[in-house]
């Protein structure tokens, strides 16, 4: 891609929005189809990756994802659905639901989910102009996401001062 191509993409990307609260889906609840269609207009633009029958009953099987009620899906399920797509991208689906678990801790879905949304989109839209072609850049943001990531799995999972690594270093 060449660098005014990517600068462009990367402008439209700068400009992708999650749904508020307010916004997922119609005062019905939904199907599984309509809930894949309704989470794939969120999620495909943002992470070139679409949910699956499969993936949102694995989300539900592990606890991730509320249980449907008589099959259909609400507000709180697409909610649901959205944060976990967008996070097992780069965690296992174990820490995400340490990192749920902690974030519910007293706090309701609806607050929640505005409260990580408000997050996510004020990230995207600062993401700073990045050359598209110094290798070193690629290499500087490799880095960074794999110490981001670190770093979260120590902080959902509260290992980071039993681990043998970390507290030799100490």
């Amino acid at each position: 891609m060449d660098s005014k191509s990517f600068e462009n993409w990367l402008a439209e990307y700068r400009r992708l929005r999650l749904p508020s609260w307010e916004e997922l889906s119609p005062p019905l609840d939904l199907y599984m189809d309509q809930v894949i269609d309704e989470v794939n207009q969120y999620i495909v633009p943002l992470t070139d990756t679409s949910i699956t029958k499969t993936m949102i009953n694995s989300y539900v099987k592990k606890g991730l994802v509320n249980k449907p009620i008589k099959k259909r899906y609400g507000r709180l399920n697409i909610a649901q659905i959205i944060v976990v797509s967008l996070m097992k991208s780069t965690f296992s689906l174990d820490t995400i639901n340490r990192g749920i678990q902690i974030s519910r801790d007293g706090v309701k879905v609806p607050d929640n989910y505005s409260k990580f949304t408000v997050l996510y989109n004020a990230e995207i839209a600062q993401l700073e102009a990045i050359p598209s072609q110094p290798v070193d850049d690629y290499q500087i943001m490799a880095i960074r996401a794999v110490l981001y990531q670190t770093i979260v799995k120590h902080l959902v999972n509260g290992n980071a001062a039993a681990d043998p690594i970390i507290a030799k270093a100490q």
